[in-house]
């Protein structure tokens, strides 16, 4: 049986490349001797339609910038925690007390918040920008190492990238029937409809080999990407996909 996955966590190129993979594996095998030509050309076709518009959307200019901001607002929230890293080992009693205290309010939102995914991340910024701007305790720590401009400077960063981010959601809202999230739904719901139909032949005709080296196949890159979502939370190496 092929193994249930958590589709929707995966980003567009990771969640792409899968369902491509898919697409290959079962064409490899012929659809039609596996009495799922319907299903896989429906699937094929929705994945190619996703493609596009992804292709689409990386070839707009907002998307350029929108991948520097957030690179800018990385290196502000990188920089600020090594710098408070830093502080921590003051021989000062006063200096290493603001930086612990600092640090123990990154530890509410993560370390590695540069990591989450774009929404999260900017939520996370915000609310840290927030408290170092208006809890008391933590102001006078920034104010005392001396960070007020690398704060400003991380805020008008993660502002720049909402209003980037923004400005491209109203793009695509500008064409609703070329929206990857809606038609990332009809993706997914081809890819299931495939993988019940491979599911029940594979039980019908069990002598056939080829539903095994199929949903083997499936089942190797569905452990492959969730091992990859893992990693990439962790902060590990992700390796390339399997090769069948």
């Amino acid at each position: 049986m092929i193994t249930t996955f958590s589709l929707n966590r995966l980003p567009n190129p990771e969640y792409l490349q899968f369902m491509d993979y898919v697409v290959t594996l079962v064409a490899d095998k012929t659809p039609t001797a596996l009495h799922v030509k319907p299903q896989h050309d429906l699937f094929k076709q929705k994945v190619t339609e996703l493609k596009n518009i992804f292709l689409t959307a990386q070839a707009s200019p907002i998307t350029e910038q929108i991948s520097e901001a957030d690179a800018l607002r990385d290196e502000h929230m990188i920089g600020i925690i090594k710098v408070v890293d830093g502080f921590s080992y003051h021989y000062d009693p006063d200096m290493k007390g603001s930086a612990n205290l600092l640090l123990k309010n990154i530890q509410l939102y993560g370390r590695k918040m540069v990591r989450e995914n774009l929404d999260r991340e900017t939520a996370k910024i915000e609310s840290l920008v927030g408290d170092w701007q208006n809890k008391a305790d933590l102001v006078t720590a920034v104010d005392v190492l001396g960070l007020i401009s690398w704060v400003t400077e991380l805020k008008n960063s993660n502002n720049e990238f909402k209003r980037l981010y923004a400005l491209r959601n109203d793009e695509y809202s500008q064409r609703p029937d070329q929206n990857m999230e809606s038609k990332r739904i009809e993706v997914n719901a081809a890819y299931e409809d495939l993988c019940k139909f491979l599911n029940s032949y594979s039980v019908i005709e069990s002598s056939n080999p080829d539903y095994e080296v199929v949903i083997s196949g499936i089942n190797s890159y569905v452990d492959h990407y969730s091992t990859l979502l893992k990693q990439t939370r962790s902060g590990k190496k992700v390796e390339k996909p399997p090769v069948n």
